[in-house]
This record gives C-alpha cells, sequence and structure tokens, in this order.
C-alpha cells in the first residue's frame, strides 16, 4: 500500500464560466488519453475553479510525467496555480498512517483564535430566529463534512467555542446540538453538548 499525496491546484483569479466548463472539458480529454494502468494511481476532482489532485505516493516516471502534463499541458494557455495545500475549499484533509483519509470542517480560528469572526453577536438587531437557524446550518455543515464522529466532535466544539464567546447562552446551543443529534441520529452530539457542562 502507498501513502497517498494531496495537491491543490486552481485556476488563475479571472476564471467565469466558461473558463471552469472549457478546462473540466479539457481535463475530461487528457484523462482518456492516460494509459489504464497509470489511472489506477491517482484520482482527481474539480470543485469550480479549484482541482483536488490524489496520487499514490510512489516514484514512478510515468505518474511523474503524466502530472507534469496536467501541469503544463493540458489547458493549453492557461496555467494552473498551486492553491493551498490544506484546506481544499472549506474541508481539511489528513493523510493517516494506514493510508486513508480524513477530511474535517476548517476552522481557521482554531490556530489563531479570533482570525476571522463570521457570526452575529448574540446582542445584535439580527433576530433570534436567523441566528439560531445559522447555529443550526454551521453544525449542519460540521456533521456533513467530517469523515468520523471523533472529527464530528472536534469541529463541533471549536464552532461552539466560537459561538460562546460571541454571547450564546449554553442553553440555545445544547438545544441546536439535541436537534442536530435528533435529525442525524449520532450520539456524538450529546457528547458534544456534555462538554460545556
Amino acid at each position: 500500500i502507498v501513502a497517498p499525496r494531496v495537491r491543490v491546484h486552481c485556476l488563475p483569479p479571472q476564471p467565469g464560466g466558461i473558463t471552469i466548463v472549457t478546462c473540466a472539458r479539457m481535463e475530461s480529454k487528457f484523462i482518456k488519453e492516460i494509459p489504464d494502468e497509470e489511472k489506477k494511481n491517482f484520482c482527481a476532482k474539480r470543485y469550480m475553479d479549484d482541482l483536488l489532485v490524489i496520487t499514490a505516493n510512489t516514484d514512478n516516471t510515468h505518474q511523474a510525467e503524466m502530472l507534469e502534463r496536467l501541469d503544463n499541458d493540458c489547458y493549453g494557455n492557461l496555467k494552473l496555480v498551486p492553491g493551498r495545500e490544506n484546506p481544499f475549499l472549506e474541508t481539511s484533509v489528513r493523510v493517516k498512517d494506514d493510508n486513508t483519509l480524513d477530511w474535517w470542517l476548517k476552522d481557521d480560528n482554531v490556530c489563531n483564535p479570533g482570525k476571522i469572526w463570521r457570526y452575529t453577536l448574540v446582542d445584535s438587531y439580527t433576530p433570534y430566529k436567523q441566528k439560531f437557524a445559522t447555529i443550526m446550518a454551521i453544525l449542519k455543515k460540521v456533521h456533513r463534512m467530517s469523515s468520523n464522529d471523533d472529527l464530528v466532535f472536534g469541529s463541533a466544539k471549536s464552532k461552539l467555542v466560537e459561538f460562546r464567546k460571541l454571547g450564546y447562552t449554553k442553553t440555545s446551543l445544547d438545544q441546536a446540538c439535541k436537534r442536530i443529534a435528533s435529525e442525524t441520529r449520532c450520539k456524538v452530539w450529546h457528547d458534544v453538548k456534555k462538554y460545556f457542562y
């Protein structure tokens, strides 16, 4: 078993819909030209103007040539721009020791607390229903974008801490966790709720 590598590429900042569709078409043509034996060593997925490429971590010269062609030849005059290694879009990705992938909702505030202020303060003039709907949407996103229960717990904990710093009560966050637990049938949300007591 060979450890995977994760590479992220972006189109230059000016792409519009036509450019994205054109690039997807060029990638499709490019992939059809790759020998079946080499296709076993990589996968790629386009998300709008980003391209996620996961390859087996081998010294295979054919694979290196293929990736070089993808970077330099696939798009004609357009050149891919290397993206941040992690996170990809709103998702952090890590390769585990057993060569499987973990993914979870990124949180830029974990490394730099208070760096990004995304949500409304509890005492703002925004109606409470709207604020609670935002909490629910974020917690649902946490659940959807985590590959396992431990990562759900970690991501949910950091989001709830962020909401607590904005003045949201334990009661309202507890209510949100109960609702998510009921909708997802995932017991982790009960554990997350206990974290605050």
